[in-house]
């Protein structure tokens, strides 16, 4: 009989690659810009501080455009 070896590697830093989209415009919810921000996106990044502008305690669970209004990715 014939096994399957699997081969298991560490993450890198506790992250899996990303393949997906990023957020394309700011009709995401506060939290998954933040996820988003936190792997290291510029544009999430970009959006987030401009709610953290306006308020200290953003609600994680609106849409990022009830705070900045509707934008698209640059």
């Amino acid at each position: 009989m014939k096994l399957k070896q699997l081969e298991l590697k560490p993450i890198d830093n506790g992250w899996k690659i990303f393949k997906g989209t990023l957020p394309q415009t700011t009709d995401v919810q506060v939290w998954d810009l933040k996820v988003f921000a936190d792997y290291g996106d510029k544009q999430s990044i970009e959006w987030l501080d401009e709610i953290n502008q306006l308020t200290e305690y953003p609600n994680l669970w609106v849409k990022t455009s009830d705070y900045i209004g509707y934008k698209s990715r640059k």
